[in-house]
């Protein structure tokens, strides 16, 4: 199911999700960053980030997270290093907490990324 399709919708409460997070459209990046500029702002794009699964985990979980349903955040690396790198202040307004796990290529990647980015 897309994140439209669950939208509003309260039958996945209680249900195990699995989510993912993909980059966005060029065309609704460029209106995220034209209204960046029009208001000031920097962090429209990883505030669409962190609502989308705002949203989605509220399918499941519901606002105040009752019961044992769980919900998996599937992040591409990529966009997991822009976020951090750029949006890591809208990590924050994430409702829910977020427990990062990485297997050991993804660990590996990371810290390769990490050195060059200190280099």
């Amino acid at each position: 199911m897309t994140h439209v399709g669950a939208r509003g919708s309260n039958a996945l409460k209680g249900l195990d999700i699995l989510q993912t997070m993909t980059w966005m459209t060029a065309f609704e990046y460029e209106q995220l960053q034209a209204l960046n500029a029009w208001t000031g702002r920097n962090d429209l794009v990883g505030l669409r980030h962190i609502d989308e699964f705002n949203q989605t985990c509220g399918r499941n979980l519901g606002f105040r997270h009752r019961g044992d349903a769980r919900h998996t955040l599937l992040v591409n690396l990529r966009l997991l290093d822009v976020l951090l790198d750029h949006h890591a202040d809208v990590l924050g307004r994430a409702r829910y907490g977020l427990c990062l796990h990485m297997d050991s290529d993804q660990r590996y990647e990371s810290t390769g990324r990490a050195k060059s980015r200190a280099a």
